[in-house]
Parts: C-alpha cells; structure tokens; sequence
C-alpha cells in the first residue's frame, strides 16, 4: 500500500487483518489557502484483495486522526469517498492521518501510511481606531476587543470578521466611518485580511435660535444664531427713542417687558420676539395734527413720480378691502423708482411746529422712506429702511432701521419724532422745518400725518 502527502508519493506496507480484504491506498493531504484550519485527504481505491483475487465487497472508508503519531482521537466514517475534507481544526498544531477500509460485512483493513500536516496559527493583523470631530462617542466591537473610548488598538488572527458600531454622546450626533469603512451606517463590518484603519467623526450637536424685533426697536444678536449643545446666549433688547418695550415672546409664551434674556444650556430650537409701543404721556391739548394725505379725495394731490426712470411708474387712488378705506398706491420698478408727497399745489410743507411724523404701510418688499427736512446745519433726509439698522450717515442722508418681520403685506403703523431721530445721529443739530415726504419702492401707503407732540397709540 502506498501514501503520498501534498503531491509526494510515499511507499508503505498495508498487512491485511482480514484475510477477506487487503486494500492499497494511496492517500494524499492539502491545505486550503483560503482557510487555514481545513485540511483535504484524498486516496486511490483498493481494486483487489491482497491475494490477488478482485475486490468486490468494497463498502467505504474511516479517517482516523489526532495530534500525536499514531495515536488517532478521532475517527470519521466518510462512506465510499475518496476524497474528503476535515473543517474546524484548532490552528497551531500538528495533525496525524490514516485511512482504513471496510467491505460490506464490516471487515476493516489495517491503516495507511500515516501523513501529516502541521497548521500554523494565523497571522495576526492591526484594527486600529480613531476618532475625529469636535464631537465625542465611543466605538465598539462585536467581537471582544475594540472599546474606543479606552482601547482603540488590538491585534486580530487574520479571518477574523468584525462589527463596529458607534454610541454618540448625548451632546453629540455620528457624522460617518472613514479609512477602511465609509458611509454614515450604525455598524460597520470588515475581514481581517490586512492591517486595517477606521475613523469615527462625531459632531458637537447645535441648534438655532431666531430672534426677530417689531417697529421701533432692536435685539441683540439678531436674526438666525447656531449654538452648541450646552451653550447659552443672551439677547439684549433695545427700544427706540420715544418707546418702550411692550413685550418679549420666547417660544410663543409672554415673559413680560424684558429688557434681557439669557437661553442657559440649550438643547433644542428656541425663538425670541421683542415688540415695542410709544411711551405713554397724558395727552398733550395743544397737539395738533397737519394731515397731508388720507386719500379719501380719491385724487392724488400733492403726489409725483420724483426718480422716473424707467418711466413707466405711477401714482394710484384705490380702495384697499383690509384697510377699509381709500389708500395711495405705487407701481413702479422697486427701488429705482422714488415719490414725493407735498402741498396740493406743489409746494414743500415748510412745517416749523410739528416734527413728529406718523403714517402707514403695506408692502411685500424692500422700500426706503425719505423725510426731507432743512435743520440747523443744513439740509438733511432723515431715512428709514425696514431692517434692523444702526443709526449712521452719509452725507446729507441719516439712515435709521424700522425693525424686521414688516414686509409682510399687512398694514404697519409708524410714529417717528423726527428731532429725536436727528439728535441720535447728529447731537447738537436740530430740525427747523420739514418739507415733504418721500419713498422709494412699490407697494400702498395711508395717513401721512405732521404732529406737535406724540400720538397715542
């Protein structure tokens, strides 16, 4: 009988324990690259008795094996096969084979040559781990190992399947893997097949607060700000001269008249609204109004296209249904088309007495009011833009925000002392008359009116 072992053929002697059998085998070993732990056996069939004569009662054949020479732990019968793979041998050990046969009444041969094959451990392979971000989260494996947190480097036996998955803190989301793994998914999975590098980037959770004033009046910071998880910010709220705030809506619930509020560890979308109202003085008897236009005349006396280019802007008198009365309205090409109110005859106010002016509005897009006053130092616009503004200068123009939220399209009412607004500006000037009104941009305006001393609301 002879053996041969990954392709080497080697002679040996099979003695026949029964008299009825006597087989010659030829065996031969191979280990699968792809997995180190199995371990293929393969032998040519027996065709006749020792002493000559056919075989024909060949019933299968048993592998017996273990890890010291001739001494065979474990035993597999594997039928009439000639070929057959032994899986899930313990890596890092010498293995010993042989192959009996058996005919149809139980009768078995004595064993091969015995082959073997030593199965060295796997090659072991670096998972490294790190984190990335300004963020924080821990990342860890299903197989024991990786705690990243604590421990963010082991050595794996090649083969080795690994699962990531990552844990964000409370104050922090998972923004994607990185190096061998890519994507945003819970969990990653690889095969130790080579060494391998895995980021995990966490990102520091943040959120928005809104914050939005009414007519007359600031906050501070305004519009849209993004805080980190835990942070806090404080808002600073500010009226113009001649009003007070009237109130401050945090979330949609009233906190009062506030004149600051602080967001302490913010961990959610938060809105702040700040409203403003005239101070509130007995009413002065001498007030007396001058009304320069409520356009219930139906006419539009007083008025004209001041800036016509392009030329095609115009002046209208209409009925407006949400107001319910008759109003001024401007078509025109937005800001590059500007109108001038004055007397019905053409000529400038030249009011001296009355330097508070009110009137009303309904616009949809950006407009710009002039109020075209002569002062101590000269001639001046006092100017006003819907936006959130700075008292500044240039020139003879003084610029001044209204507040935000006000194009809108509904009706909006202003009350601005004008000596008031030019002293905040300009400290020691002072209004000597005013002259005429006059805006810039499309849309409908109502009630102009001069007064000596502040309406009431």
């Amino acid at each position: 009988m002879s053996i041969s072992v990954e392709e080497e053929e080697i002679n040996a002697l099979s003695t026949n324990i029964l008299k009825l059998l006597s087989v010659s085998l030829f065996l031969f070993i191979f280990v699968n690259p792809a997995f180190s732990a199995e371990v293929t056996l393969s032998w040519d069939p027996p065709v006749e008795n020792i002493d000559g004569t056919p075989l024909v009662d060949l019933a299968g054949y048993k592998i017996y094996y273990g890890t010291s020479s001739g001494v065979y732990t474990n035993v597999l019968d594997v039928k009439d096969t000639t070929t057959y793979t032994i899986t899930g041998l313990p890596e890092g050990f010498t293995y010993y084979f042989a192959v009996t046969a058996y005919d149809i009444y139980g009768n078995e041969s004595e064993f091969s040559n015995e082959v073997s094959k030593t199965i060295p451990p796997s090659p072991l392979y670096r998972l490294a781990v790190f984190k990335n971000g300004d963020g924080s989260g821990t990342v860890s494996s299903t197989t024991p190992g990786i705690s990243c947190g604590s421990d963010c480097d082991e050595y794996l036996p090649a083969g080795t399947v690994v699962t990531l998955n990552y844990s964000a803190s409370l104050d922090s989301l998972f923004s994607g893997w990185s190096g061998d793994c890519t994507g945003s998914s819970s969990s990653c999975t690889i095969i130790m097949d080579s060494d391998k590098t895995i980021g995990a980037t966490f990102s520091k959770k943040s959120f928005s607060i809104t914050a939005t004033a009414g007519l007359n009046g600031m906050i501070s910071p305004s519009g849209t700000t993004t805080v980190s998880y835990g942070d806090s910010v404080t808002y600073t709220i500010t009226a113009d001269s001649g009003y007070v705030i009237s109130d401050v809506v945090v979330d949609g619930l009233s906190i009062g008249a506030v004149n600051s509020y602080t967001f302490f560890s913010v961990t959610s979308n938060h809105t702040i609204e700040a409203y403003f109202s005239p101070v509130q003085t007995e009413p002065d008897i001498q007030d007396n109004v001058t009304v320069y236009e409520d356009a219930e005349d139906g006419t539009i006396s007083g008025w004209e296209v001041y800036d016509d280019d392009p030329d095609w802007a115009y002046i209208s008198n209409i009925y407006d249904t949400d107001r319910q009365s008759r109003v001024i309205e401007f078509n025109g090409y937005g800001l590059y088309n500007g109108y001038r109110l004055r007397n019905p005859d053409m000529t400038f106010w030249n009011n001296t007495e009355q330097h508070i002016i009110e009137w009303s509005f309904k616009f949809n897009e950006i407009f710009m009011v002039f109020i075209d006053v002569d002062t101590a130092n000269g001639h001046r616009y006092i100017s006003y833009i819907p936006i959130n503004w700075e008292g500044s200068y240039s020139g003879e123009y003084l610029f001044l925000g209204l507040g935000e939220n006000l194009l809108d399209n509904t009706w909006q009412r202003v009350v601005r002392d004008l000596e008031a607004d030019l002293k905040s500006i300009e400290p020691y000037n002072s209004i000597t008359k005013v002259n005429a009104f006059l805006i810039y941009g499309s849309g409908r305006i109502d009630d102009i009116k001069l007064h000596s001393s502040m309406p009431l609301p």
